[in-house]
């Protein structure tokens, strides 16, 4: 007995169609003192924040107290934005009540902030004059 032959007809290509995602990529720093959190992060949040690995916003806030530290106002009404120790966390690190409002607002807070990113963060520093 003779083998059918099978013949295998091509069926025609299937049309390709280009697609193309577009991603938009925001350029420029993702944090700003126009768009600052709802509330004030306490130094615990700021700590889990710079512990996280976000270079950019260690390097935003690094920029912030630098210019702040040299008399820049508007710098630090943005730390204000975004930091605020609570008055538990300065207990914890046997602050006088006498000194709360102190370390909450104005410049002296920024030494929290900078021993936070300096023992976090520290490459926020990088590249920065003294």
């Amino acid at each position: 007995m003779a083998a059918k032959k099978t013949t295998k007809t091509k069926k025609p290509a299937a049309k390709r169609t280009k697609t193309t995602s577009k991603k938009t990529r925001t350029k420029g720093p993702a944090y700003s003192c126009d768009d600052p959190p709802k509330t004030p992060m306490t130094l615990r949040q700021l700590a889990r924040e710079l512990q996280g690995g976000d270079t950019q916003f260690a390097a935003f806030l690094a920029n912030l107290i630098c210019r702040s530290n040299g008399g820049d106002a508007d710098a630090q009404a943005c730390v204000e934005k975004y930091f605020q120790p609570s008055d538990s966390e300065l207990r914890s690190l046997c602050i006088p009540e006498r000194d709360f409002e102190r370390l909450q607002k104005c410049t002296d807070q920024n030494l929290l902030v900078s021993a936070a990113l300096y023992l976090i963060a520290p490459s926020g520093f990088r590249g920065r004059k003294r």
